[in-house]
């Protein structure tokens, strides 16, 4: 065995421990009464296995669901979050050096990073992720935190793989704040097993039983459990690795190491390496001392439970209500036993009153003054009264954007963190692998070459409708401003001399998200204005040649 191999397994089941403990049975009930076929691994602990036994389970507690404001409050929250932060319409961010604005940057540097940015936003739309971005925003309200994997197919298409966080535990070795370890479990049969790694690295048990198999003419179904431990790789000095320039010298020494390890044997069947870690694992709200995180439906459990449990008993209420049991008399004429009640029947009584309706007593009021109460809790927790979209066919600007500013005031500091630890690495690994393979930055100005060689990546400035949203009040500030000076250029002439108008202008256009190729550059600008003076003064030269010609032509 393996000694990297086995400590590697043995740090797997370690953290499976750990976590178990301290967060698994808060998923299993975060989803148990939302999506309970997500939540089987967590409430079995069965870390995915499908059994028959597993969606069985999962079709009863679905039974067992009476109320879904929650899950329909949630779809609401991961709906406005994917379309507010990135909708597939429109370019979402630009990209700029870090610690540098875009003002500050050069107009080739602009032009350079605004064509990126428009193949990067292209990519990324036209490759899976809109397929699987509502599955991940929805998990990341649902269960606090989602697992994504982004990697560059043959076709050098951009491919994002939706990891269920049941698979994969996770560790911050660098106590930067963020996920940068993970041990993922991946279940393969021995086919896919040999066809993945080389059947020279399968065990002697494992070749004979494949063997065995192609012999009967079958695909071996017998499966093996692996372990795909993604780290940072660390150097002597017990830190992170740098990043090596040199493309021949950076293989097999990339800042993040990749290991594969048959769990049963702990013998290593790959290795290799990342130069960014290639999970994004963003987390709502993180558990303090826990690198794991909690979403917004967690807050509320308490109202969820009690709320689907008085739903419950208000169904059999009513029940009761609609065919409630009845109240006969034992007078020896009617016999409850064969009695039949039921539409057209016909009943022999001495007496009406030997046959009544039993009155329980339900209080239909209280129980729907409940009911009102904690349906408003659970909406007021996730939002969904505020984030409700649009339904108008045809809404204004103004609409729109208050919309929007009414999202990001109430999101708040969760939208930051998602930006943080979502959207921003999101971006910064698919620039990095489309770089590297040739689709983007192929003509950089020297500063951004330099920059990228150096191993960074640059720094998305987001322009989507949530990330506006927050640039409302300066825009409404300028606004205000322009107002005020054209309503006092009259009494003072002099007040606009204060004014840049350029850059006012170039302010906005960036506030409100224009692309950066819809105004001239500066130095095309001062050209453009350079051919206007002088043009305006070769026609000032013409006009005053004419008039003295004129002159000249009256004095004779």
């Amino acid at each position: 065995m393996n000694i990297i191999g086995e400590a590697i397994s043995a740090t797997y089941e370690e953290l499976r421990g750990e976590r178990l403990q301290s967060w698994d049975w808060r998923q299993a009930e975060s989803y148990r009464y939302t999506l309970p076929e997500r939540g089987i691994p967590y409430i079995n602990q069965s870390l995915g296995s499908n059994s028959q036994t597993d969606l069985e389970q999962a079709r009863r507690l679905q039974g067992s669901i009476f109320d879904t404001t929650v899950l329909d409050s949630a779809n609401t929250l991961a709906r406005s979050l994917y379309q507010g932060a990135t909708p597939p319409h429109s370019q979402w961010f630009d990209l700029s050096l870090p610690g540098i604005t875009l003002e500050q940057l050069t107009e080739s540097e602009k032009q350079s990073f605004d064509t990126d940015a428009r193949i990067l936003h292209s990519m990324i739309h036209s490759g899976n992720y809109n397929s699987t971005a509502m599955e991940f925003f929805l998990d990341y309200v649902i269960g606090g935190m989602v697992a994504i994997n982004i990697e560059l197919n043959a076709q050098k298409e951009l491919y994002f793989e939706y990891i269920p966080m049941f698979s994969i535990m996770v560790q911050e070795t660098l106590k930067k704040g963020t996920i940068d370890t993970a041990y993922r479990l991946l279940n393969m049969s021995l086919t896919q097993a040999a066809a993945e790694f080389g059947i020279d690295k399968l065990t002697d048990e494992q070749r004979e039983e494949i063997a065995e198999s192609a012999a009967e003419g079958k695909r071996c179904s017998h499966s093996v459990d692996y372990i795909h431990c993604v780290r940072p790789r660390i150097d002597d000095n017990g830190r992170q690795v740098p990043y090596i320039t040199d493309p021949i010298q950076r293989i097999d020494n990339e800042r993040w190491e990749s290991i594969y390890v048959d769990k049963s044997t702990g013998e290593i069947v790959r290795e290799g390496g990342f130069n960014e870690f290639p999970f994004i694992i963003p987390r709502w709200r993180r558990i303090p001392e826990s690198p794991y995180g909690l979403g917004p439906v967690n807050d509320t459990m308490p109202d969820v439970k009690s709320l689907n449990k008085l739903v419950q008993q208000m169904f059999r209420a009513n029940e009761i209500a609609i065919s409630p049991p009845l109240k006969v008399k034992n007078d020896g004429v009617i016999n409850p036993r064969t009695a039949g009640i039921g539409p057209n029947s016909i009943i022999k009584m001495q007496d009406t009153a030997n046959m009544v309706p039993l009155i329980t007593g339900t209080r239909y009021d209280v129980s729907m003054g409940e009911i009102n109460r904690m349906q408003v809790n659970i909406r007021r927790t996730l939002l969904s009264n505020e984030l409700d979209p649009i339904t108008k066919a045809n809404p204004t600007a103004y609409e729109t954007d208050k919309y929007y500013e009414i999202m990001r005031e109430r999101l708040g500091p969760a939208y930051n963190v998602m930006h943080d630890q979502l959207v921003q690495p999101l971006i910064q690994r698919c620039y990095a692998l489309l770089y590297r393979a040739g689709v983007i930055g192929k003509q950089l100005p020297d500063r951004i070459q330099a920059f990228v060689d150096a191993g960074n990546v640059p720094t998305p400035e987001f322009k989507s409708p949530l990330a506006r949203a927050g640039r409302i009040e300066d825009i409404k500030s300028l606004d205000r401003v322009v107002a005020s000076l054209a309503g006092q250029r009259e009494m003072f002439p002099n007040i606009t001399d204060n004014f840049d108008a350029d850059k006012a202008l170039r302010f906005y256009s960036d506030a409100i998200g224009a692309p950066a190729t819809a105004l001239r550059s500066i130095a095309a600008v001062k050209q453009l204005r350079a051919k206007k003076q002088e043009a305006q003064e070769q026609a000032q030269q013409q006009a005053q040649e004419q008039a003295q010609a004129e002159q000249a032509q009256k004095a004779r």
